[in-house]
């Protein structure tokens, strides 16, 4: 469900480790090869989308 919000909420894609032969649900794989500007992008999304879930969950 965390991958699919991410996705929908902030238009970022990732995958679960099991996408990557990680017999585990609780680790994510990062791609670092678009460009500098792609990144940076990528990851004030990803904030963006943590201190939501954060905030909904209580833990900020």
């Amino acid at each position: 469900q965390f991958m699919m919000d991410l996705l929908l909420e902030e238009n970022v894609l990732m995958v679960q480790g099991t996408g990557f032969n990680w017999d585990k649900h609780d680790h994510f794989r990062l791609v670092f090869l678009p460009n500098l500007h792609d990144l940076e992008d990528a990851m004030d999304r990803l904030d963006r989308f943590f201190a939501k879930k954060r905030k909904q969950f209580g833990t900020d």
